[in-house]
């Protein structure tokens, strides 16, 4: 049997917490992040010595204990590190650090659909363009905008596990894309556009082709010269540059996630660390990355009870975020705007059935 396309999350996540985070709880002194030359790693060390008596840290470690968690926890506030916590061991047995880079899958959507409203402000696209403008053997596509990719309500089918029989680890990027092109392109729409809400994959991968399309650019490329440097996210980078062993990876090699070259583009791709997440979450909801204009945009709930905006949900845990499957890693990021504190996990111990509990549960615990 077929593995289960890993970035698709079950209908049963989107319940979420709808307490607002408000942290009383003390939070160890950081650094600020421009003058600190320090990890990820030293810091969080700094967090657990420094701060003794951190009421959240301690209740995290807890929560931990609990639930046998492996994996990394981040939380952040006005530059200071609330709790960070790294348990357990990779595929390979090397342990689990905090500064350990982990695949997100679902949350990187977020990066793509900011890459997407910055190409709109700089003029070089618009959310209102049609998809036939990009892909003009895509018949049905003339109907859908990259409005209605951008907020799942475009009737562009998900991919599915037939998908792994065409798109295929031996087969290159270029190869890959142009099968799922082939794939997708003769089917019909599964509603009228902008009529219904419909999680789907698809949508982002056919956004970053767009985006490499117009930049001229590899899509992580482009997002690292536009966010990731921008924002001193240095750790942070694709499923395909991990495989690779690019620097920023120290090593880490994850094999029981979707790699099929050009599969996972824009929709679930992104590796990174719980310090680069929080530096994403704070740097977008701050203006750091695109306009307040594109930001709300992007956090404007366009289906009502589901709660989605532009590759975010915009009810999530009482703040904006999104959660993440892709092998057998789930995550999860939350940012509660009005007083910048993060929640970022990834764990390869806990169940996609019962993210939302555990991210429930860890708003608690650092609240």
């Amino acid at each position: 049997m077929k593995k289960m396309i890993a970035i698709l999350l079950a209908a049963a996540l989107l319940v979420f917490a709808a307490a607002a985070c408000s942290s009383g709880k003390g939070g160890a002194d950081k650094e600020d992040k421009e003058k600190s030359g320090s990890s990820s790693q030293d810091k969080s060390e700094e967090a657990k010595t420094d701060g003794e008596d951190n009421e959240a840290q301690k209740a995290v470690d807890k929560l931990l204990e609990e639930e046998d968690f492996t994996g990394v926890v981040f939380s952040e506030k006005d530059g200071r590190i609330i709790a960070a916590a790294a348990r357990g061991s990779l595929e390979n047995g090397d342990p689990i650090k905090t500064d350990t880079p982990m695949p997100i899958g679902s949350v990187s959507k977020q990066f793509c659909a900011a890459a997407v409203l910055k190409l709109q402000e700089e003029g070089r696209l618009s959310i209102d363009d049609t998809l036939d403008k990009y892909f003009p053997e895509y018949k049905a596509g003339a109907k859908v905008t990259l409005k209605n990719l951008l907020s799942m309500r475009s009737g562009v089918p998900n991919i599915d596990e037939g998908i792994y029989s065409i798109a295929t680890d031996d087969k290159t990027e270029e190869e890959n894309i142009a099968a799922i092109k082939e794939w997708l392109f003769p089917q019909p729409l599964g509603f009228e556009p902008d009529k219904f809400y419909e999680y789907s994959n698809t949508n982002f991968m056919l956004l970053a082709y767009i985006i490499e399309d117009i930049t001229g650019k590899k899509y992580i490329d482009y997002l690292r010269e536009v966010i990731l440097k921008p924002l001193g996210m240095e750790h942070t980078g694709d499923i395909g540059e991990m495989l690779a062993g690019a620097e920023w990876a120290g090593g880490v090699k994850y094999t029981n996630i979707d790699k099929q070259p050009g599969l996972t583009k824009g929709a679930g791709d992104i590796i990174s660390t719980g310090e680069d997440i929080s530096r994403w979450l704070i740097g977008l909801s701050e203006g750091r990355v695109i306009s307040e204009e594109s930001y709300e945009l992007m956090t404007t709930n366009y289906s009502g009870a589901e709660g989605y905006g532009f590759g975010i949900r915009t009810e999530f845990f009482g703040g904006v975020g999104h959660p993440g499957n892709i092998g057998n890693y789930v995550a999860a990021d939350v940012v509660f705007p009005e007083d910048g504190q993060t929640i970022f996990f990834c764990s390869n111990s806990v169940p996609v059935g019962k993210l939302s509990p555990f991210m429930s549960s860890l708003v608690a615990a650092v609240c």
